[in-house]
């Protein structure tokens, strides 16, 4: 084997320390989600730039490696893709299979530059340290901005406004969690005494930004990766004295209980930790997943969760989140990546996505790397910490905190000898990664040129601008995207906004696309309903009426046209139970003018059937609007009886 270049070495190390340097800084207002296609072009043009490298090089490196560690990835895009014909939305199944696809390339890329030390890990510690201190830089701006504003953050929900550039306080929050490690790895590796002080300082300057965050699977993760490191300490220093064999793990241990401590002592400014809402809101995406799985064991398709969880109802979310029930709030995620990729890919792929981490573990605690950088204790402590973020968030979806888990899988893997050596064909994998990554950049181009339509597309539907609606709804629905970000059909807007002018034709015919791209949508189903009724057609618009209002009972919109629906068609009985779900508002002239018509029919069609006082009594209401309206107050899921009782 001929020896590679020290230049080629030091090209790709730099690279890849700058690339994981600048990640957080890699982001762009113009479009809906800042950061995510900008930092998935990165990962791309990494993956793109090793294969290059190491296509050109191929003749230089060696050609045995042990690859039965990579099976589990492949094994997992492979999945992913097959899942694309479960889907029911196909366009964002494929999205989601690219990018899975994507963090296969990166662990494949990069197992082949550590098996044949093109790269070096000490590297990788060197851009997360500095992506460490770049993310931390951010916050305090956002911390200085705010204090400028006057704004308390300990008071309500001031803390959500601290994101920096990653869009949400939990998914910052996680990921300088999982800086802090290589933090530790570059003091541990003896520098310059003024480094250590400041990386000390850094790791204590994070820590208390996680406090300020209060991000709870964050802080979790960090416990519970501490105690993990401090048990691992202790039974791996077995030669040591009992006095010093316990000096780390004890001062670790402590460390976690004063931390543990500060929070209780200090739980009146931690409100955001003490909320329960949270809680519920998993517990109910996490109910609602599981009878996904259980109807669908092999799997929904890829990026399909969002559009499946509202088949099995949000009613359970109106007690701590009304706005679900309004098809107001969405979810994408069911904030547990384990679950998330088992309802997605079934069971092949949840076990799939285990392995992954099993593997990892088992290896890390089996390799003896020479790299005095690599610290597979440390390393096991991230690795854990992050299974708990994944546990009650989702790392997975976001390409910032996902190719920090790859890249050190990839080395890790890299290191490992599993199995036989096997001669594989480089030349050909390094074709199909820069096929990989080409097709991540094309599909990341038109999201992108989509994503900066859907921002045009939003003011005009906030401005009523109708015609502007359907111009740029139109020209962000793309054979790469049809969904928006909060999971409603691109087309919906184009027939709302036919809808607003008119058009009911054009309109139906836009909420028909919608409603195949996204079946289970409430607001889809009640337009599309209402389309149908308008045109008498009830045998077309009622079922769907009826869908919505199963899926979200108190959904007040499903509620006004299921009863009108029923009421059109003489059901005056059904029409009652439904408009009975709405909540009295004496401000609400058009419900009360409905509801009045409503009760009115029912009682004409029963009061034949009942005796003569209480049809006296039905009489009397039906000559006195104000006696029924008076009776509406507190008519709140009552039967008709109520009214003449």
């Amino acid at each position: 084997m001929k020896k590679i270049t020290a230049i080629s070495i030091h090209w790709m190390n730099y690279f890849l320390m700058v690339l994981l340097a600048i990640m957080p800084l890699v982001y762009n207002d113009s479009g809906v989600d800042p950061n995510l296609i900008p930092r998935l072009a990165l990962m791309s043009l990494y993956v793109l730039t090793a294969s290059i490298n190491l296509f050109i090089w191929h003749k230089n490196l060696q050609t045995n490696y042990h690859v039965l560690v990579l099976m589990p990835f492949a094994l997992l895009a492979a999945v992913y893709w097959y899942s694309v014909l479960n889907a029911t939305n196909q366009t964002e199944a494929v999205f989601v299979a690219t990018k899975i696809s994507l963090y296969t390339a990166v662990v494949v890329a990069t197992y082949f530059l550590y098996a044949n030390r093109i790269i070096h890990f000490k590297y990788i510690v060197y851009g997360m340290v500095m992506a460490c201190v770049v993310s931390v830089i951010l916050v305090l701006k956002d911390v200085y901005i705010l204090h400028k504003l006057h704004v308390i953050l300990w008071e309500s929900d001031n803390v959500y406004k601290i994101n920096a550039t990653f869009g949400h306080k939990n998914l910052l929050s996680s990921y300088l969690l999982f800086t802090i490690p290589f933090l530790v790895i570059a003091i541990k590796n003896q520098p310059p005494k003024t480094i250590k002080v400041f990386l000390g300082l850094i790791i204590l300057l994070v820590i208390i930004l996680l406090l300020l965050l209060q991000t709870r699977a964050a802080l979790l993760a960090l416990v519970i990766g501490v105690i993990f490191y401090a048990i691992v300490l202790f039974k791996t220093h077995t030669k040591k004295r009992l006095t010093n064999k316990l000096l780390w793990p004890v001062l670790l241990l402590l460390g976690m209980l004063f931390f543990i401590g500060s929070i209780y002592l200090l739980r009146d400014k931690f409100s955001v930790i003490t909320r329960t809402e949270s809680f519920k809101e998993r517990a109910a995406l996490w109910q609602n997943s599981w009878e996904m799985f259980k109807e669908f064991p092999m799997g929904v398709g890829a990026g399909n969760w969002q559009i499946m969880l509202p088949k099995y109802g949000v009613q359970h979310f109106y007690d701590f989140n009304y706005r679900v029930t309004e098809g107001l709030t969405t979810f994408q995620r069911p904030h547990n990546d384990f679950l998330w990729v088992i309802c997605e890919t079934g069971f092949v792929g949840g076990i799939t996505y285990i392995i992954m981490f099993v593997l990892l573990l088992i290896t890390l605690f089996k390799i003896k790397p020479q790299d005095t950088f690599f610290d597979t204790n440390i390393l096991a402590a991230f690795v854990v910490s992050y299974m708990v973020v994944a546990l009650f968030d989702f790392p997975l979806e976001r390409a910032e905190h996902s190719f920090i888990l790859f890249l050190v899988a990839a080395i890790v893997f890299a290191s490992a000898q599993y199995g036989k050596i096997r001669v594989v064909p480089t030349r050909l994998i390094f074709v199909g990664l820069v096929f990989v990554a080409i097709i991540n950049l094309y599909v990341l181009k038109l999201r992108w040129s989509s994503e900066l339509q859907l921002h045009k597309m939003y003011k005009a539907h906030q401005t009523q601008n109708w015609n502007a609606l359907i111009n740029t709804s139109i020209k962000a629905h793309n054979k790469c995207l049809n969904m928006d970000y909060f999971s409603i059909p691109v087309s919906w807007y184009t027939g709302v906004a036919y809808f607003s002018l008119g058009d009911i034709p054009m309109a139906k015919k836009y909420f028909e696309v919608a409603y195949q791209t996204n079946p289970y949508q409430i607001h889809v189903l009640n337009n599309l309903g209402v389309c149908y009724t308008k045109e008498q057609n009830y045998q077309k618009g009622l079922p769907l009426l009826e869908q919505a209002h199963l899926i979200s009972p108190t959904f007040s919109d499903g509620i006004s046209t299921l009863a009108g629906a029923y009421y059109n068609v003489g059901r005056y009985k059904d029409a009652w139970r439904v408009i009975s779900l709405f909540k009295y508002d004496e401000q609400n002239i058009q419900y009360i003018t409905f509801a009045n018509a409503i009760v009115k029919a029912y009682l004409n069609e029963e009061k034949n059937k009942l005796n003569a006082t209480q049809q006296q009594r039905i009489n009397e209401l039906l000559q006195h609007d104000e006696l029924i309206k008076q009776k509406l107050k507190g008519a709140y899921n009552k039967p008709i009886n109520y009214f003449y009782q």
